[in-house]
């Protein structure tokens, strides 16, 4: 049986990242790290190899998270990902999925340095549509030990690949800001894209995104972290409650390798009410990775963008209370 212990990562490790330790809740042989609200594991079926997953020590829906979560998820994920940097790889996605009576768990999927892009980001999606390939138990203890390994090995940190200096031509474009957003948070917006890949019948696609030029996930500070998130959980339940949509795919990508398309961070939230939707938006997906997104017109973005301002603003504002799940 294997898991994070005190022999295992030292403190020095953990106190890089912010990360709080505590007694183990529960123990398993894919165990990577157990904290206050939540553990890393190897998962039995993961995206791609080398894939781990966060979740919460406690089953809970995504609307149900609480914001601890979100800010130790949010460390465990650099935590992670700093690995991953240090042997090359710098590009990843982190994926979500919420439906009716699940368990919500964040998979933080890695994209190899070698082979072709297009290849590689059809593989993760066909893993999140199909599942992933099953990996045997004395597979996921390798893995364990080898992840732990790297960490306990932590002694430095890793210079940010991006920051102050990112170019920024779409996200902080004031026209395209002011055309598309649908909310004004502190330091996030919410906007509607141009080439959404679900649209209509109860279905959406919503951006949340930085107002600073960050491009990474890693650079986002905790304040930025939590408002997308806490928004995100606003947007689930609206679209789940009034537009009867029962599945919620929550996602970010990191480098060009993973589908990353503008030097920005963005948190997508994609939204369907039906299989049939869920089937054709993941189709969209496909056909844009192999010829590009197809825009809406400019017409039609205006309109929906208004109609979101009118439903939404409500929904998002900070006085907006929420129910547990």
């Amino acid at each position: 049986m294997v898991s994070l212990c005190r022999a295992v990562v030292p403190d020095f490790v953990l106190n890089m990242f912010g990360v709080n330790r505590s007694e183990p809740l529960a123990q398993s042989d894919r165990s990577l790290f157990i904290g206050n609200e939540g553990y890393i594991v190897v998962p039995k079926n993961p995206l791609v190899r080398g894939a781990v997953k966060i979740v919460p020590t406690y089953p809970r829906s995504f609307l149900g998270l609480s914001d601890a979560f979100h800010i130790e998820a949010q460390k465990c994920i650099n935590m992670i990902t700093k690995v991953w940097e240090d042997e090359g790889v710098f590009d990843y996605i982190v994926f979500g999925k919420e439906t009716t009576g699940s368990t919500f768990e964040w998979e933080v999927a890695p994209y190899a340095k070698s082979g072709m892009k297009f290849w590689k980001q059809l593989k993760v999606l066909w893993a999140i549509t199909f599942g992933g390939t099953t990996i045997k138990t004395s597979e996921q203890i390798r893995r364990v030990t080898d992840i732990q390994e790297r960490l306990t090995a932590f002694a430095r940190p890793i210079e940010r690949l991006s920051g102050n200096g990112v170019e920024c031509r779409v996200f902080c474009n004031q026209e395209i800001v002011q055309r598309q957003t649908v909310f004004e948070g502190r330091e996030v917006n919410v906007i509607y894209g141009n080439a959404p890949v679900v649209i209509g019948r109860g279905g959406d696609h919503i951006l949340v995104v930085p107002k600073r030029p960050v491009e990474r996930f890693s650079d986002l500070t905790e304040s930025e972290h939590t408002e997308a998130m806490q928004l995100s959980q606003r947007l689930v339940r609206f679209y789940r409650e009034e537009k009867g949509c029962s599945t919620a795919y929550v996602h970010h990508k990191t480098g060009k390798e993973s589908g990353q398309t503008f030097p920005h961070f963005v948190l997508q939230l994609i939204f369907t009410a039906t299989k049939t939707q869920d089937i054709f938006g993941k189709l969209r997906v496909l056909r844009n990775m192999a010829f590009g997104a197809s825009r809406i017109s400019l017409r039609e973005l205006d309109r929906r963008v208004i109609q979101l301002r009118e439903q939404l603003h409500d929904v998002l504002s900070p006085a907006y209370t929420q129910r547990s799940y």
